[in-house]
């Protein structure tokens, strides 16, 4: 297949075409990874891509396979995650210069899961730190809650009743 044409590939036809032999995974990333260069100094959508690093897994993939060892559904397909979301080979950085440099010790669960599917971590595509603060914000509602009613002068109750004057 055409290296132009690879690029029009979906990501099942792709997986697809990487399962039966009849391209790459490091022949589709590279393709892939072209073509993000080509467009990505105009739209600016990854805060990191690493070139090396993305066709060495696809290598990786391309011997796995080569030796009859399982393939997952997403077998060689290039995957950006978001930079709120935890890689251990990329810096997440949670769009915000507060968290430059900041480097996971390991994967986030989603991203293990799409490893483990055998897709391609390419890099970390571009967040708004407003994004990631509200992120951090809802993760704990509990802890909030409590702190709120710590916080507050009204008194708490299931059912706010006794927060409630009454109407005699």
């Amino acid at each position: 297949m055409a290296e132009h044409a690879l690029i029009h590939l979906t990501a099942s036809e792709a997986a697809a075409e990487i399962a039966r032999g009849a391209i790459s995974a490091e022949d589709y990333a590279r393709a892939c990874l072209e073509r993000i260069e080509a467009l990505d100094g105009e739209i600016k959508a990854f805060t990191h891509l690493d070139r090396d690093h993305a066709l060495s897994q696809a290598r990786a993939l391309d011997e796995r396979r080569a030796q009859g060892q399982p393939i997952g559904p997403l077998h060689g397909v290039p995957v950006a995650i978001k930079d709120i979301i935890d890689t251990a080979d990329y810096p997440t950085e949670l769009g915000s210069p507060l968290a430059a440099g900041r480097r996971p010790w390991k994967d986030a669960t989603a991203v293990a899961k799409l490893r483990a599917a055998g897709a391609v971590i390419i890099g970390k595509s571009v967040t708004t730190g407003r994004r990631a603060i509200r992120m951090i914000t809802r993760a704990r509602p509990a802890a909030r809650r409590r702190d709120r009613q710590r916080r507050s002068p009204r008194i708490w109750s299931r059912s706010r009743s006794a927060a409630r004057p009454t109407d005699r």
